[in-house]
This record gives C-alpha cells, sequence and structure tokens, in this order.
C-alpha cells in the first residue's frame, strides 16, 4: 500500500531535457511531497521498449508543449 509518505526503493530510468534559446533556459515548476515546489529540468520515466531519446521527447512535449531539433 503506497501514501503519501511512501519511500520508492529500486532503480528508476528516466531521461530529460535541456532547452536552451538565446541563452536562456527552460524549467519546469514541478509539485513534490507535501506540496514542496521545486525547479527542474522537463523529463520523466522511460517507458518499455522507449529509447531515452524517445522518452526525452515525450516527457518534454507533454510537460512543455515544445517539440526539438
Amino acid at each position: 500500500m503506497f501514501n503519501k509518505y511512501s519511500v520508492l526503493r529500486g532503480t528508476i530510468k528516466i531521461s530529460q531535457g535541456f532547452i536552451i534559446k538565446e541563452d536562456k533556459v527552460l524549467m519546469v515548476k514541478q509539485y513534490v511531497q507535501r506540496g514542496t515546489i521545486v525547479w527542474n529540468f522537463p523529463g520523466g520515466g522511460i517507458e518499455e521498449g522507449e529509447s531515452p531519446e524517445q522518452a526525452c521527447e515525450r516527457e518534454v512535449k507533454d510537460e512543455t508543449g515544445y517539440g526539438y531539433q
């Protein structure tokens, strides 16, 4: 059973994107445990059968609405 204070143990594979335009870096606001807000680079977990590059593209699009080249 999980609750808001549960801790997951193990390895989670993630992919994050660094978007830089005109010397500015894009970060996203994330809400974590107990209402804490943190700033992070857009990204998230890598799904089964997905490459890190595919996960990065999907997560950046999901979290920001931006594609990349």
